[in-house]
């Protein structure tokens, strides 16, 4: 398995991981997720977890949980 992949796979994994912790909502537009983004947030798209990448899709609004 190409190690890139193996990778991308890995980090995906560990966000749905992450995901799935004890959440606390806030909806942010995304042109202010670069500023309120922290290590311990989750974003979320309209279709589930959303992930770093998603940022520069062309999805206007993300929904930002707040791990604790």
């Amino acid at each position: 398995m190409d190690e890139g992949y193996r990778l991308e796979r890995e980090i995906k994994a560990l966000e749905r991981e992450l995901a799935t912790k004890q959440p606390r909502l806030f909806e942010v537009r995304k042109d202010h997720v670069a500023s309120t983004l922290m290590h311990s947030d989750v974003l979320l798209g309209t279709e589930g977890p959303a992930y770093l990448s998603d940022l520069f899709s062309l999805r206007t609004d993300l929904v930002l949980f707040h791990v604790k």
